[in-house]
């Protein structure tokens, strides 16, 4: 079944069950009355005063009925078919939308302005650092790419702020990369601890630059490091990405024995109730795929360790999120999203949201593949003067990858007229 199919099926499903709770309704309406105990003192059952009952008159003066204005059953009955019609033409309206391509665009494109009208604006950035910059350079990264693969793919960048004691971090960084060409989702995520140049500022981690100067800031880092073109942001903070789970459920995670030991036995998890999990598969709640989210200090399934390790785990939430999604139907997406995006911030359009919807329903696109930057063995390890251990970064041989994996074609090569070097640091620099 199509999914413009299922969706008028949910519509028609939810609709035949309100009316039949309506129905039930006013069945009780007309078979509700005075119990057989009521008040003797009610006008059906007065007493005249010599012990005899007698019974309220219920004809006019020309004997004719009068009229019951207690009863409203009849208008009640007579609103509800009308509002039955209504609602049946809007359900036959939006599938006859849903049937068309033009149609699914023009809801598309309701649903992309709903949303945007829903999130939050970025505010303007106040820089956190003492290295304040009086200009912030836009970066444009100039690829050589195929003549309109560009068209085929777009990059959205995702990141979540910790604001743990007041502070600005960008400690979850990634790109969304939509390929519509062969239909996959691919998500880079980068490394908190890459040592890198920041736009307009010094060379510093890359989970600083979001403090230097906000989300532009942090954009610009990526595009002029990495030389990948971004389209627009996507981002909440720790408490909202709690909610956001909690929201849909709470999300499946399979944990190794060594996670779920240091999950119980530390503050990750802040809630103290919810330090239970156990090794295996395991059904998270916000709060407790949070404190996953943060480890990086065990090892995780599969092997990885440190941010490596964490990175990793941030991607897997992702994926899993998104399988769940999968699961809803759309009156429960809609409930959903009507929650959710109340904590999130975007500079996104509404054009740019409704021309992700498109491209992702009509094409389908709902595999997603994951990976990293940096790649095994592309970096140095090194310690700044401040005595801080960071990574730095192989710009050439990552920028290589990253372009492969995102564009999906390995015949073409990446030009990287942003960057000329394959690290900030001379290699005698270097520890």
């Amino acid at each position: 079944m199509e999914p413009e199919e299922e969706l008028v099926e949910e519509l028609d499903e939810s609709l035949k069950q309100q009316i039949g709770e309506m129905d039930l309704s006013e069945a009780a309406d007309r078979g509700s009355g005075l119990p057989e105990d009521a008040d003797d003192n009610t006008e059906e059952n007065q007493d005249n005063g010599n012990g005899e009952r007698i019974e309220a008159n219920i004809n006019s003066e020309d004997g004719q009925d009068a009229p019951n204005t207690g009863n409203t059953g009849g208008k009640k009955k007579k609103c509800i078919k009308i509002a039955l019609i209504v609602l049946g033409v809007v359900v036959v309206l939006l599938g006859g939308l849903i049937g068309t391509k033009t149609g699914r665009g023009m809801v598309y494109s309701m649903i992309g302005t709903y949303i945007k009208g829903k999130t939050k604006e970025p505010e303007p950035a106040v820089g956190l650092s003492d290295h304040e910059s009086e200009e912030q350079p836009q970066i444009t990264p100039i690829l050589l790419a195929e003549e309109g693969e560009e068209e085929n793919v777009k990059n959205y960048l995702l990141f979540g702020i910790e604001e743990i004691g007041g502070g600005g971090r960008t400690d979850v960084m990634m790109i969304a990369s939509i390929n519509k060409r062969d239909k996959t989702i691919r998500l880079t995520s980068f490394l908190r601890d890459l040592y890198v140049e920041i736009p307009g500022y010094s060379e510093d981690r890359l989970n600083a630059a979001y403090g230097y100067g906000g989300a532009d800031t942090l954009v610009n880092a990526i595009q002029q490091n990495f030389n990948i073109p971004i389209e627009g942001y996507v981002h909440v903070n720790f408490s909202a990405f709690e909610q956001v789970v909690d929201l849909l459920g709470g999300i499946d995670i399979e944990l190794g024995k060594s996670e779920a030991s240091y999950l119980n036995r530390t503050n990750y998890i802040s809630n103290v109730e919810e330090r239970n999990v156990t090794a295996g598969l395991n059904h998270l709640t916000g709060n407790q795929a949070l404190g996953y989210c943060r480890i990086r200090k065990v090892v995780t399934l599969g092997g990885a360790n440190n941010d490596f390790g964490r990175t990793l785990r941030h991607r897997r939430v992702i994926t899993a999120i998104f399988e769940k999604y999968k699961e809803k139907n759309p009156i429960e997406l809609f409930n959903i999203m009507n929650e959710c995006l109340g904590y999130v911030t975007t500079n996104l359009s509404a054009d740019q949201i409704t021309e992700i919807m498109e491209d992702v329903m009509e094409n389908q696109i709902f595999t997603i593949e994951n990976d990293h930057i940096p790649q095994d063995n592309m970096y140095s390890d090194y310690y700044t003067p401040r005595g801080e251990a960071v990574l730095v970064p192989d710009l050439e041989a990552n920028n290589e990858f990253l372009y492969d994996f995102i564009y999906n074609d390995p015949e073409e090569t990446l030009t990287t007229e942003n960057t000329d070097a394959k690290s900030i640091l001379n290699p005698t620099d270097q520890q």
